[in-house]
C-alpha cells in the first residue's frame, strides 16, 4: 500500500468516483448520472488549507483517501454541520483543522493497516503545518475506536450530514499534544 498526497485533476476524479460508489453502496446517495460524488459543492477541494491524502494498493488501484482542511477565511466542513462547536473551537485561539471524506473501498473496509495509514498521514500533516486542535467527523459506530486510539473527544453529534442521506455523524476533537506517541512517527 502507498499513501500520497493528491496532486492531479486525475486523482481528484479517481476520489470522486471511489466517494460515489462507496456512498450509493452504503445508501448515503443517490448514483449520480457522472458516477462523482463532491462533498460540500468542492468548497475545500482546490484551495492550498486544503491536503488529501490518497491510499493506492500494490496494482495501484485507489482503495481510500482521507482530506485535511486547516481553518481559513474559507471556513472548514465542521462549521456546516457542527457550527456551534466549530466557532466553539475557533473561540479558543488554537489553530485549527478538520479531517473529512475519510472514505475506504468497500473490499478494504475491514482493513485496520488502510485506516491507520490514512489517519497517521493526517495526524503527519497536522503536526508538520502546526495543527493544534483538530476535528474529525465520523459515523457514530466508529466513534469508540478513535476515541480509544487517539484520545479523541466527542463534542458534537448529528443526525444526518449535509448532502446525505441516512447518514449521522459524530464530531470528536483531538489535541495534537495528546496524541499517542505511536501516531506522531
Amino acid at each position: 500500500m502507498i499513501i500520497r498526497e493528491l496532486y492531479t485533476d486525475e486523482e481528484r476524479e479517481q476520489m470522486y468516483r471511489l466517494v460515489h460508489d462507496e456512498y450509493v453502496g452504503a445508501g448515503y446517495i443517490d448514483p449520480q448520472p457522472d458516477k462523482r460524488f463532491v462533498h460540500y459543492k468542492g468548497l475545500w477541494d482546490n484551495i492550498s488549507q486544503t491536503v488529501t491524502h490518497l491510499a493506492y494498493d500494490d496494482i495501484g488501484d485507489l482503495i481510500g483517501t482521507n482530506s485535511l482542511t486547516r481553518d481559513s477565511d474559507t471556513g472548514i466542513h465542521t462549521g456546516i454541520d457542527f457550527p456551534k462547536e466549530t466557532m466553539r473551537e475557533r473561540l479558543t485561539g488554537k489553530s485549527l483543522a478538520s479531517s473529512w471524506r475519510i472514505v475506504t473501498r468497500s473490499d478494504q473496509r475491514n482493513s485496520a493497516g488502510l485506516i491507520c495509514a490514512l489517519i497517521r498521514a493526517t495526524i503527519q500533516t497536522m503536526v508538520t503545518r502546526g495543527v493544534e486542535t483538530s476535528l474529525f467527523t465520523f459515523n457514530p459506530k466508529h466513534m469508540c475506536r478513535y476515541h480509544l486510539a487517539l484520545n479523541m473527544e466527542m463534542i458534537g453529534f448529528n443526525e444526518s450530514t449535509q448532502g446525505l442521506h441516512g447518514a449521522p455523524a459524530v464530531l470528536m476533537r483531538a489535541y495534537t499534544k495528546d496524541y499517542p506517541e505511536r501516531w506522531l512517527r
